[in-house]
């Protein structure tokens, strides 16, 4: 669930749904495992693959890793002011 870069969103939405979520798999007796990731602009600067060796060689695998490796990938950033665009591949 993301609420970050939503005009219309704040985070308190996210933390009450996230908190009734917890609530609801620990009366189920089941195990709650909750991934609080801040991917922001400090990702632009590093090499993407070191960092993801360095995760895995740190115990990251997984879903997890992929879903950082997919989230790293790849990725285009633009910006758009009435109308007109303008575009940056990484």
């Amino acid at each position: 669930m993301q609420s970050v870069y939503h005009p219309s969103q704040s985070v308190e939405p996210m933390i009450v749904c996230m908190h009734d979520d917890v609530l609801r798999y620990l009366d189920a007796r089941t195990h709650v495992v909750l991934e609080l990731l801040d991917l922001s602009a400090p990702f632009d600067t590093i090499d993407h693959d070191i960092l993801l060796t360095e995760l895995d060689g740190t115990g990251v695998r997984g879903d997890a890793l992929c879903r950082l490796s997919s989230w790293l990938t790849d990725r285009t950033q633009c910006v758009s002011v009435d109308g007109h665009s303008t575009g940056r591949t990484d």
